[in-house]
This record gives structure tokens, C-alpha cells and sequence, in this order.
């Protein structure tokens, strides 16, 4: 009788460290993708689109980038199989000629082609951009 607690024990922690290993590998941060893939010193140029309402906003304004790329460095991401509604594609254009899209929607993104992540909390990113008095343009 004994040997079967012990044994139920180390299955129910077995199973456990499962859960919580799995569960991390698929928590990231906003931060953590975007310094995969561009420093931020390497971007000229960031493009809005705002999906919805047929407008766009260009910038090569220092401040503006600063606060796509780097105020949401902390927002918690979990990657998730269904892909996101999306409001906004955001272009990064890199002193290297390279385009980086990120897809925002409300409550999930995708950062250049990769997975799909839902955010935890709010949603900095989108905040930023909801909040922003940019001079959008009609979409081209």
C-alpha cells in the first residue's frame, strides 16, 4: 500500500514539472521576440497600418520607434496554435534593407512570420498605437 503512494507521488510531481516546463517553453515577452530579430539602433523606418480604417502612418521619428519597440518590452506573450484577428501591420524597415511585419490585433500578434502569441495582460503594443496622435495618411 505504501509503494503505491510513493509511486502516485512521483507521478502526480512528474507530471507537474511536465505541465510547468511545457507551459514556460510557450511564454515569451514582446521584448524578447523583437531582439531576436532587429536592434532597435538598426531601424530607419516604421510603417502603421491600420487595417480598419484604410490609413497608414510613416516614421523615422526616434521616439516613435523607441516606443513600439522597446515601452512593451515586459508584455507577457503565450503562443497559441489559432492565428490572431488582426487591427495593424506594423513594418520595421532595417538599415540592411530588411522589413520585418509585426500583425497586432487586441488581444494577440504575430511577429514576423512566426508564431502566433496570445497577450497575457494588456496589450501595451495596441495601446500605444490606439493612444498615439500619429498623422495617418489614407492607406496607398
Amino acid at each position: 500500500m505504501r509503494k503505491r503512494w510513493i509511486i502516485l507521488i512521483i507521478l502526480v510531481i512528474l507530471i507537474g514539472a511536465t505541465f510547468i516546463f511545457v507551459n514556460q517553453a510557450n511564454q515569451t515577452t514582446y521584448g524578447n521576440e523583437i531582439s531576436t530579430l532587429v536592434n532597435e539602433d538598426d531601424i530607419q523606418e516604421i510603417e502603421i497600418e491600420d487595417i480598419r480604417n484604410n490609413k497608414q502612418f510613416r516614421t523615422n521619428d526616434q521616439q516613435v520607434i523607441h516606443d513600439i519597440i522597446t515601452k512593451p518590452s515586459d508584455m507577457q506573450l503565450q503562443k497559441v496554435n489559432n492565428p490572431p484577428k488582426f487591427d495593424y501591420t506594423i513594418g520595421i524597415k532595417t538599415s540592411n534593407s530588411e522589413t520585418y511585419f509585426i500583425m497586432l490585433g487586441e488581444n494577440r500578434l504575430q511577429i514576423a512570420g512566426g508564431y502566433h502569441h496570445e497577450v497575457d495582460q494588456v496589450n501595451e503594443l495596441y495601446d500605444i498605437i490606439q493612444s498615439s496622435s500619429y498623422d495617418w495618411e489614407p492607406l496607398e
